[in-house]
């Protein structure tokens, strides 16, 4: 492996870690929308996120074709396997770089794990709102095949008369 194929390694993983930080930012926006229930901001993060995630996909599978290119696993271990064999001084660069895609993807696993549950609890606040509204019970609940939530109240005979 030359240097120049290190170099376009260690480009896409700071492409990568480019696309992820814009992620980052988006999920924080869209976290605020969320709390605030800002319908109109929360579809257009919704298509950012989209955008972006399918830029990282593509970033992720031309870093694929280059380790399988160099004779590497396109996975974790086959990045390490490329950084313990390039040159000490490009081993201590692709290592920071490696290590800075690892943590932000970590960081933003959390991060959307944290807009699901604000969003799962917004959802639970407006069907109990709306159960108020309608005058039926949380425990008039029923789920049907495809798991979407109904209630039995209006799908039995008694219910609808």
């Amino acid at each position: 492996m030359n240097t120049e194929q290190l170099k376009h390694f260690n480009a896409q993983l700071m492409q990568g870690i480019s696309v992820l930080e814009q992620l980052e930012n988006l999920l924080n926006a869209e976290r605020t929308a969320l709390s605030s229930r800002q319908l109109e901001e929360i579809q257009d993060s919704t298509e950012q996120k989209q955008a972006l995630l399918t830029r990282y996909l593509e970033l992720n599978k031309d870093r694929v074709t280059l380790l399988q290119n160099l004779g590497y696993s396109p996975d974790s271990e086959g990045v390490n396997n490329l950084i313990a064999t390039a040159p000490p001084t490009a081993q201590t660069v692709l290592n920071d770089s490696w290590s800075k895609l690892q943590n932000k993807l970590s960081s933003l696993q959390e991060s959307n794990k944290i807009n699901g549950l604000i969003s799962s609890r917004n959802l639970k606040n407006i069907e109990q709102l709306l159960s108020i509204m309608s005058g039926r019970s949380a425990k008039d609940r029923l789920y049907n095949q495809k798991g979407s939530a109904g209630h039995y109240r209006a799908q039995s005979r008694i219910g609808k008369a």
